[in-house]
């Protein structure tokens, strides 16, 4: 924690080559130290403490959204103080934008880019133009769920599941469209962010919410920089390579294949070029957290940890057969309690019908489903996460 008149002494050390107010903190050559890229070569631009890309330009932020940068040679710093989360302030960009003009500076260097790597200064990508209704810059939650729309309409669209086969530059990253097979063979796709450099690199592999047989412009988003995630941006931040999977939708796709196709799809990471086997790690949220979690219980050790936000139906039993006058559905108000069930209800349904079940065997095969049941055949470090949101 600090406050805005430290950070201005803090910058005004460092702009003044170390000194500040007569007393010398740094000496002058470890504040050069501090605005020289220390990594050349592997895709990252760092100096000692902070972002820099050695032409006098560097940056950081804090956890909660201070963000701070200092410009050498046109003689600026700035420095924008807010509590929020994600390490995304909401109107940052547009501040910075401001604070740039009002110096007379045209552009942005690497210090000031956004998650994608790209200089902000002067304008927003095309998508960022078409949906941010109110043009600070950001992407809103109202206006994540437009942009959402309008990648549902593209999946409906004539090769919208087959990967370009191309490689398209990002900034300092490499995105690869691609497709893996499955137990069955049938081919899931999937996208790869990868950093520069030679490796071998850590993967995050991250598992979508939602529904299965997403399109590829829908799975970019959990792999690649854009200005719909913050958390994929967080991740493309460091030298790490991301690889967003998929899985099927459809007859016989809950509890079945769909755990295939992510299974297959982690596997798959781990024989990529360039990719370190040894360090793989997979999140997910909502039910990419359930098939995150089921893979955790499946594949033993075969990736080094799991993260989990706010998974999806940990425990079947209680949201198709839990009695709601007892915990936790009596938890819950009542709202929450009714869309559960009814969900529940048609889960069920499919299995006693769908597949042709009794009720004894949907029972005994709900049982065999529970992540909270089966838990103690995770045995990898496991995070789980959550929001006030979710109740």
């Amino acid at each position: 924690c600090s406050t805005a008149a430290n950070y201005e002494r803090f910058c005004m050390m460092q702009m003044n080559g170390g000194e500040q107010d007569g007393v010398r903190v740094l000496k002058p050559e470890a504040v050069d130290l501090v605005f020289e890229n220390r990594l050349e070569g592997i895709g990252q631009k760092y100096g000692l403490g902070g972002a820099a890309d050695g032409e006098g330009g560097y940056t950081w932020g804090g956890a909660n959204g201070p963000q701070l940068w200092i410009d050498r040679t046109k003689k600026l710093f700035a420095f924008f103080m807010v509590q929020t989360h994600l390490y995304k302030a909401p109107n940052y960009n547009t501040f910075r934008n401001l604070a740039n003009a009002a110096a007379g500076i045209p552009g942005g260097r690497i210090g000031l880019t956004d998650g994608g790597g790209k200089s902000t200064a002067g304008g927003m990508n095309s998508l960022v133009k078409k949906f941010d209704k109110n043009s600070d810059g950001q992407i809103e939650d109202s206006e994540r769920q437009a942009i959402r729309n309008q990648m549902r309409k593209r999946a409906q669209q004539p090769g919208s599941m087959t990967p370009s086969g191309k490689i398209q530059t990002m900034g300092d990253r490499k995105v690869a469209e691609m497709e893996y097979p499955s137990s069955d063979g049938r081919k899931i796709p999937c996208v790869l962010s990868m950093p520069n450099g030679d490796g071998p690199f850590p993967c995050v592999v991250t598992v979508h919410g939602g529904s299965g047989n997403r399109d590829l412009a829908y799975i970019r988003t959990m792999a690649a920089p854009n200005p719909v995630s913050p958390m994929v941006n967080a991740l493309n931040e460091h030298p790490w390579a991301v690889l967003a999977i998929s899985y099927r939708a459809g007859d016989g796709a809950l509890f079945g294949k769909e755990q295939d196709d992510v299974v297959a799809g982690i596997r798959f990471a781990k024989t990529l070029p360039k990719i370190d086997p040894a360090r793989i790690g997979v999140m997910g949220g909502s039910h990419g957290g359930h098939l995150a979690l089921v893979a955790a219980e499946k594949m033993g050790n075969e990736f080094l940890c799991v993260v989990a936000g706010s998974p999806w139906m940990t425990n079947p039993e209680v949201l198709m057969l839990g009695k709601t006058n007892e915990p936790p559905l009596s938890l819950l108000s009542d709202n929450v309690r009714a869309a559960l069930l009814e969900h529940g209800e048609r889960f069920y349904f499919g299995l006693t019908r769908g597949r042709g079940m009794s009720e004894q065997e949907a029972r005994e095969f709900i049982r065999q489903q529970s992540i909270e049941a089966n838990a103690d055949r995770i045995i990898i470090p496991s995070l789980f996460l959550t929001s006030l949101g979710d109740e």
